[in-house]
C-alpha cells in the first residue's frame, strides 16, 4: 500500500483513478484483495460441485471487478457497498457461464474455439480494460523477453477472463501446465507493478 494514500477514502481514490492515477488503482486493488477472496470463497463454497472453476478463478473475477466498479461508480453510495454488489454479480455470472461453458458437437465432444473466436467472445466492452491488458502484456514481454509468444497468449486469454481449464482445452495442454504458466506470469506482473 502506498503511504501517500493513507487516510484517503475509497471514493476519493475512485476520482483519482478516473483521472488516470495508476498508483491509486494499485492501491484500490490492494485494499480489496482480501475482501475479494472472502466474497469469492462464500459464493464458490455453494457452487463448487456445479462448475469446473477453481476458487482462484472466482477470486480473480471478484478482484477484477474492482476495476469495472471503479469506472461505473457514480458517488451516490459508498464504493465498498457498490463494489461488493458488482463483485458478487460478476462471480455468480462467471460460475453460471462456466456451467454452460462448453459447446458440444453431435457426438457430445467439446469443440474448442479458435484463437480469434476466443478473443472475440472475450473482448471487453470497455476500451480501457482492453488497453490495460495490452499494456500489461507488452510490459511483460519487454521486461521478460524469454517468455514465449504462446505463453503471452495464454496470459492474455487469462486476463480476458478465460479459466485455466478453457485455455488448457484450447491449447491441448494439461490444466496443471496452464495453471503453472499463469501463476509464474502473475508473479512477474506483480513484480513489474511493485517496481513501477
Amino acid at each position: 500500500m502506498f503511504k501517500k494514500y493513507m487516510g484517503v477514502s475509497d471514493e476519493d481514490l475512485v476520482l483519482r483513478i478516473k483521472k488516470g492515477d495508476f498508483d491509486a488503482e494499485t492501491e484500490m486493488f490492494e485494499r480489496y484483495k482480501k475482501l475479494a477472496e472472502i466474497i469469492a470463497r462464500s459464493i464458490y463454497r455453494d457452487f463448487k460441485s456445479q462448475t469446473y472453476l477453481e476458487l482462484e478463478d472466482c477470486v480473480n473475477c471478484a478482484l477484477l471487478s474492482v476495476s469495472r466498479a471503479t469506472r461505473k461508480f457514480d458517488q451516490k453510495s459508498k464504493f465498498k457497498t457498490y463494489w461488493s454488489i458488482v463483485a458478487r454479480n460478476d462471480v455468480m455470472k462467471l460460475i453460471k457461464d462456466s456451467s454452460e461453458g462448453y459447446r458440444y458437437g453431435f457426438n457430445n465432444t467439446t469443440i474448442p474455439l479458435s484463437d480469434d473466436e476466443m478473443m472475440y467472445f472475450a473482448s471487453p466492452n470497455d476500451e480501457y480494460e482492453d488497453e490495460t491488458i495490452e499494456i500489461l502484456i507488452r510490459n511483460l514481454h519487454h521486461h521478460y523477453p524469454g517468455i514465449s509468444k504462446k505463453d503471452l497468449m495464454i496470459m492474455k486469454k487469462y486476463l480476458y477472463g478465460f479459466s485455466s481449464y478453457e485455455i488448457a482445452d484450447q491449447y491441448h495442454l494439461s490444466y496443471t501446465t496452464v495453471h503453472k504458466k499463469v501463476n509464474a506470469m502473475k508473479i512477474k506482473i506483480a513484480k513489474l507493478l511493485l517496481h513501477s
